[in-house]
């Protein structure tokens, strides 16, 4: 059955005029090498993504050993190089090694294939950016909940304590630098239970106790758990199937003004797009003058880091692949483009149905009439923008 699914995949990917690459190299529990490619491509007049094969890596896991093992599937399938538009990888050295990474050896044999550092592992090494003070709070977070986790006989006590004490919640969770996710919850987790483990480690004596009764301290851990939530929130946008460049760019643009956004109404003593520091100073009482300097610096470094992590938000080129039908959108395309643009906005009909299709379908519904537009919007379409596919 494996077999048979495996041969009617390719043979749909045989048919499909382009399509686009996924890699992934992951470790799995036993410790051994995996390669994981997915592959989306198109059938039937849609995009369609499926897992292209998993293979061991069975020794080096240099970018010519991984490439050694996609060329051989590729070539030994009937599959053409050439109509490869895109390759999404993780930004290892060995994927993306400007002599021997896997892109650069693909390059010579797509050489028109479009290469994407996958936009949440991006994002991920932006929030992993922190200024030395807010680091340190972390760690602080990270040494506490190791101290009640780690421990069964401590972790059941702290579970007890928050029954004892109401708490809607009755334990912490762990952190884990694989999942990316999990510095937000946790830090939230810790702000809603932190009375609970003051108590407990007042209880324990442990040398931290004195950090969750330090209220600059605690307005921190609430700031940093509102801006990882905000973190989250793009991160999680940016997940799942038929996700496109183009418009993880725009999520990714607009997390920048957001930046932009906060850091002034900071300046004019608002703190609202922070829920859980704006709750703390109003029931504490704190003086915001205390922890807005280190918070304006965070989202300035935090503005910077995205401008390095993603020089490529700028696409307005492409604003006529996400709406042909928007005002002065084709004057970067070349003369013929332009006659079909001019032909397309011209009918009622394609507007509506610009307006009931996704945007790949409804470039495939245009694709006959409107062959060179169409091949080309769907070239940039077509290619991966993470390499995480849920």
């Amino acid at each position: 059955m494996a077999e048979d699914m495996s041969a009617q995949l390719l043979d749909q990917v045989r048919a499909s005029e382009f399509f686009a690459l996924q890699l992934d190299e992951s470790t799995d529990v036993a410790n051994a090498a995996e390669l994981l490619v997915y592959i989306r491509f198109i059938f039937q007049e849609m995009f369609v993504e499926e897992l292209l094969f998993c293979k061991a890596l069975e020794s080096r896991t240099t970018g010519k050993d991984i490439f050694q093992v996609l060329d051989e599937y590729i070539n030994s399938n009937g599959l053409d190089w050439s109509r490869c538009v895109g390759v999404c990888s993780d930004g290892a050295a060995a994927m993306t090694g400007k002599n021997s990474g896997v892109t650069a050896l693909i390059k010579q044999k797509a050489p028109n294939a479009a290469f994407t550092h996958c936009m949440l592992h991006r994002e991920a090494l932006v929030a992993k950016r922190l200024d030395d003070e807010l680091n340190q709070v972390l760690q602080d977070i990270i040494q506490v909940v190791n101290f009640i986790k780690a421990r069964p006989l401590k972790h059941r006590l702290f579970a007890l304590l928050c029954k004892e004490m109401g708490a809607r919640f009755d334990g912490l969770l762990l952190h884990s630098n694989v999942r990316w996710l999990s510095r937000g919850a946790v830090l939230s987790r810790v702000y809603e239970l932190r009375s609970e483990v003051a108590e407990f480690l007042l209880s324990e004596k442990h040398q931290l106790a004195d950090r969750f009764k330090n209220e600059a301290w605690i307005l921190k851990l609430a700031y940093m758990a509102d801006i990882f939530s905000h973190l989250n929130v793009l991160n999680q946008s940016m997940q799942g199937r038929d996700t496109y460049i183009v418009h993880m760019q725009d999520k990714v643009r607009a997390f920048c003004l957001k930046i932009t956004l906060w850091s002034n109404k900071l300046k004019e003593g608002i703190t609202e797009m922070f829920p859980l520091l704006h709750q703390e100073l109003l029931s504490s009482g704190g003086e915001m003058d205390t922890i807005s300097p280190l918070i304006q610096s965070h989202l300035e470094h935090l503005q910077g880091y995205f401008r390095d992590y993603f020089p490529d938000l700028d696409s307005t080129h492409l604003n006529w692949v996400r709406n042909p039908f928007a005002p002065d959108v084709g004057s970067c395309l070349d003369l013929k483009s332009q006659e079909e643009l001019i032909e397309m906005i011209s009918s009622w009909d394609l507007k509506m149905k610009f307006e009931t299709l996704s945007l790949s379908n409804y470039w495939m519904y245009v694709k006959k009439d409107f062959p060179i537009l169409a091949e080309s919007a769907l070239k940039c379409l077509l290619p991966f923008a993470t390499t995480k596919s849920t």
